[in-house]
Order: structure tokens, then sequence, then C-alpha cells
């Protein structure tokens, strides 16, 4: 017994320096990147797209050759694929390259970059089926889907299911720290990775353990990845009790598996601008937020030319008639600027 007991005492002893060592080990958040590419279109003439663009990849896809532990996925929508293969086909090869080593991956993608709660669900659907079947075409594989402004509507899942698209990132509000089974409006699954658009630092410093932070970014601002890159290096320097690694997104979720399931609702844009499940590029044109108080503006304004009307009827004088809620005062009767009797320059045509 006495023997059995030294032993025992020794084997505790032995495993002591991994139990310390084991609390001491700093907590691993992973980080991965998405470069979302030109439209191949909108603001810049051909030259400089099929020129210059291309110099634009490549030192990003030189400074991955340079940090082999950077990692992400890359977005080029079906038209612009097609562009480099005929103006620059050097960047399809250097990233088809870095993609055999496991560092870059092709995301599914539109074939052009329309924003798509702004047309029908057939038009959406083939769109992404195209642009991923082109891209597959040219890389073998893709893995996830890049939404053009991060546009999110909850009949996406069963779009992305048909374009054998594996996940997609949604600008989800709030915290969260892992991808998760995103549920659409016809009981349809995909999975969400959450993307993170500003206090990085601060998200990094209370994410929990094996927590997964995607940033995404535009090849018109290339810097922004190396500027990144670098406050990772000093965060993982200054902060020994987190240690930040990056990863690409399918590793993650091989390794890591998925989150509950969730509804992303879609209209939180109009609730909180600064942090919408997509750009304002996408609701302020469908007048989300501004239309409430369109709409009691036209009302006020009706009420008015109404009002002055039977006034001018009535008394068969001009008045003016102030409304609070619209902010505007009528300075004539509106009903008068058309016909003979109005005033030179307003005719009515």
């Amino acid at each position: 017994m006495k023997c059995k007991g030294f032993l025992l005492g020794l084997s505790l002893m032995a495993l002591i320096p991994f139990a310390v060592l084991g609390k001491d080990q700093p907590r691993t958040v992973y980080m991965s990147f998405i470069l979302h590419g030109n439209m191949n279109y909108d603001r810049y003439v051909r030259t400089t797209i099929w020129e210059q663009f291309p110099v634009i990849y490549g030192n990003l896809l030189d400074f991955m050759d340079e940090h082999p532990d950077f990692k992400g996925q890359v977005q080029f929508s079906g038209q612009t694929a097609g562009s480099l293969l005929i103006t620059a086909p050097e960047v399809i090869s250097h990233a088809l390259e870095l993609q055999r080593k496991g560092q870059l991956n092709f995301t599914g993608t539109f074939y052009s970059e329309p924003v798509n709660v702004n047309m029908d669900g057939e038009t959406n659907y083939r769109c992404a089926w195209l642009g991923t079947k082109i891209i597959e075409s040219i890389s073998g594989s893709t893995d996830g889907f890049y939404l053009q402004e991060r546009a999110y509507h909850p009949q996406l899942p069963w779009i992305f299911k048909e374009s054998g698209v594996s996940w997609v990132p949604v600008i989800t509000g709030g915290d969260v720290f892992r991808p998760f089974t995103l549920k659409g409006l016809d009981g349809t699954t995909s999975v969400c990775v959450p993307t993170s658009r500003a206090g990085l630092l601060d998200k990094i410093a209370r994410a929990p353990e094996n927590s997964l932070i995607v940033i995404e970014e535009d090849y018109e601002i290339p810097q922004h990845f190396s500027d990144t890159y670098d406050k990772i290096v000093r965060f993982n320097r200054e902060h020994p009790e987190v240690r930040v690694e990056w990863i690409t997104v399918k590793d993650y979720i091989n390794r890591f598996g998925l989150g509950e399931e969730k509804f992303v609702d879609h209209n939180v844009k109009a609730r909180d601008p600064q942090n919408g499940t997509y750009s304002r590029w996408t609701a302020d044109p469908l007048d989300i937020i501004v239309q409430e108080a369109t709409n009691s503006a036209m009302a006020d304004f009706r009420s008015a030319q109404m009002i002055n009307a039977l006034m001018a009827l009535v008394t068969g004088s001009q008045v003016d008639v102030p409304f609070d809620g619209a902010g505007i005062v009528l300075e004539r009767d509106p009903l008068a600027c058309h016909g003979p009797d109005a005033p030179e320059g307003n005719s009515g045509r």
C-alpha cells in the first residue's frame, strides 16, 4: 500500500507542471479576412480596370506570400474573374497557388454585383448560381459566398442551398463570436459567419476561447489588410493572455463546428443605421430609414392644399397656412399655379 501511495504521489507531482502550463496558456482567438473585389464596372474606365486593378490584387497576394500565417478568402465576381483571365491571368494563377497552399479560398459570388434586396428572387438565384459556377470552373471549388453590400434577406438560405453555397458572412449586430446555423424564411438553413466592422481590438479582448472574428476589406483600400495584420502582431506582443491566429473559415468550421440555430432580422437596419444587416448603400435607396417621415410630410402637404383651396373658395383671398408637422409654409395656393391665370413661367405645362 505504501508503495502504491508513493507511486501515486509521484504521478500527481509529474502532472503539476502540465496543470500550471495549462493555466497559463493564452486564450486563442481566430481571425479570417475576406477581400471584396471590384465589380468590373462602376466609377472606373476600362483601362483602369484592366491595368491598375490587377496591381492592387497583386500587392495583396504578394503580402500573403510574405506572411504565410495570413489566411482568408477572396471574392471575384463572375465578370471580374473573366476580365482577369483575359487582361491579367497572372493574378488568377497567383491566387490559385495560394489556394493550393491552403492559405486562400475563393468564395461563391454573383455574376455581376447586384444589390440582391433590390431584385426579384428568380434573378437573385440565377445570378448567384451563375457567378459561383464561373468561379468553380476556374478554381475547382468555392467556399462561402460574398454578398454585394452585405445585403442579406431571409430568402437567401434557400438560394444558397440551391447554389451549393456553404456559408455567408452577415452583419448580425452585437457580439456573435461563432458561425451558426442560419434559418431562412421558408425554414431552409444555411451557415452564417458573423462579420465585424468596428472596434476590432476591443472585440478580440472580450472574445471567448476559440472565437472566430471575420473582417472584410474592399480592394480599393488594400492597405487596410496590412494595417490590420500589423495591429494583430502588436496585440499579440502586448497581450500575452490572448493569442490571435489567422485561419480560413473552411478550416475553422471543420475544426470547431457551428453554434446554435438563429434567424437574422434583416430589417434591423431601419432601427440601427450604424449596425444593420446590410450597408447604407442598400438601405438608403429603399427609403427604409426616412419612409415614415416622408409619408407624414406628404400627408401634411395634401392637407395644406385642401385647406388653402377651401379658404380661397370661401373668402376669395389667398392665405398662408403653416404646418408644424411638415415644417413648410405655403406662400400661395398650389392649385392656382395652373391654367390661364397662372403667374408667368407657371403655365402648368
